[in-house]
Parts: C-alpha cells; structure tokens; sequence
C-alpha cells in the first residue's frame, strides 16, 4: 500500500483506509486466498444475477449514490424515474 501512496502521492493511511472501506462493502477482498477465489466467485455472482445479467455501471452507480449518503428509498425514486423515461410505453 505504500508503494500505491507514493504513487498516487496519498497519504498511506488514506490509502488504508480506502482498502479497509472497499473491503468492508464487499468491494474488494484483500484476504491471501483471495486471488485463487476470485475467479470462482465471479463467475457464481453471474449466474446468481437476474436473467444472467449484472451491469458493472449499475452496480458503480449505486455504490457511488450510497458513498453520497443517498438513501435507498432515493436510489429508488432516482431509478423509477429513469426507467419511467426510457420505458414510456409500459408506464401504468
């Protein structure tokens, strides 16, 4: 993580802290199996998705919403209104 700092020239212990909060959220896992894992996991999320989907954007968006302290129920509002603009025509 050091190396990364100096890099980026960030203090190391913002850096850590930036791990410890992805980890956290499930973002990252930075346990020594995780490598061998990761593969495995990824490709059970797949399947686990609806339909076999899972968008990179979407899940990006959400977990920038939620480091804004948006609220679910916002989250929801924001994408109903979204799908209400793209789908007008299955609109209620």
């Amino acid at each position: 993580m050091k190396g990364l700092a100096h890099e980026l020239k960030l203090n190391a212990n913002t850096v850590a802290r930036v791990y410890r909060d992805l980890e956290r959220e499930g973002v990252i896992d930075t346990t020594p199996d995780a490598a061998r894992s990761s593969a495995k996991t990824a490709s059970s999320q797949r399947r686990a998705a609806p339909h076999g989907r899972r968008d990179p954007a979407v899940d990006d968006a959400v977990r920038e919403a939620r480091s804004l302290a948006v609220t679910l129920d916002e989250i929801r509002a924001i994408t109903d209104a979204s799908i209400g603009r793209w789908f007008p025509e299955e609109q209620k």
